[in-house]
């Protein structure tokens, strides 16, 4: 969470240092990638991806993004999860309540049990990419006629539980934007705002991950793409009557 904190709040060498262990994490080696793609595409994965980057062009925390084509010239981004880390869950999460019982961080009252629970429930959607699949479908949808954003689609045959593939769209990482002028930072403020406002109010789904990693900006033709891991749906109150 300190990692997409602005200046306001971390240094600017501080931020950067975040901002590279966002980006970039330790990656797989090639052989054990191997094996994974092969148990979850089947043994020919690469006829099916007949150009495919070995080395991935980003990683993170419980997966990496590797780049590839397929025969019909479509550019996918192919996110591959890491072996053991969904069975892992439940022995991290009551290794962390453990640790953090043995401390006394949380004050009386905090209910830590739910908290962990929660926690547990959210990290289990996280490596579930069929879960992740179904709503960028429902994502790409809503937002089919949206004048700025676009959500990548899913290449359903060649996504399963572990591995998903989507079409690969060019932008650079919106935290990047603050070198643009002010009406395309503008633009990208305002739709932010209105997109938020729509998914409470309209379509009662929202993005709710706050990593602006997730987001990608393509100055050519002013469009933001949205990079959708699981979200969770509002049902917590009634839209506006004009709004229904």
């Amino acid at each position: 969470m300190l990692s997409i904190q602005d200046t306001s709040i971390l240094s600017p060498q501080v931020q950067k240092i975040f901002e590279r262990v966002r980006q970039s994490a330790d990656f797989m080696p090639k052989s054990q990638m191997e094996k994974i793609m092969e148990r979850e595409l089947g043994a020919e994965w690469r006829k099916k991806i007949p150009e495919f980057e070995d080395k991935p062009f980003a990683a993170a925390s419980i997966g990496e993004v590797h780049l590839g084509k397929l025969a019909d010239g479509r550019e996918v981004a192919i996110k591959i999860q890491y072996p053991g880390v969904a069975e892992g869950i439940n022995s991290d999460i009551k290794n962390l309540t453990a640790i953090l019982k043995m401390w006394n961080i949380f004050p009386k009252g905090m209910y830590m049990e739910n908290l962990m629970n929660v926690a547990r429930v959210e990290l289990a959607w996280e490596c579930d990419y069929i879960r992740e699949a179904k709503f960028i479908r429902r994502f790409r949808e809503i937002l089919k006629n949206d004048p700025v954003f676009i959500v990548p689609d899913v290449i359903s045959d060649l996504s399963t539980n572990r591995v998903l593939t989507t079409e690969y769209i060019y932008g650079e990482p919106l935290d990047k934007a603050l070198h643009y002028d002010q009406e395309t930072r503008n633009l990208i403020a305002e739709s932010f705002l209105r997109l938020c406002f729509e998914e409470l109010f309209l379509h009662r789904l929202m993005q709710t991950d706050p990593n602006w990693a997730n987001f990608f900006y393509n100055n050519s033709n002013k469009k933001v793409l949205c990079i959708c891991p699981p979200m969770n749906k509002y049902c917590c109150f009634r839209p506006p009557r004009a709004l229904s």
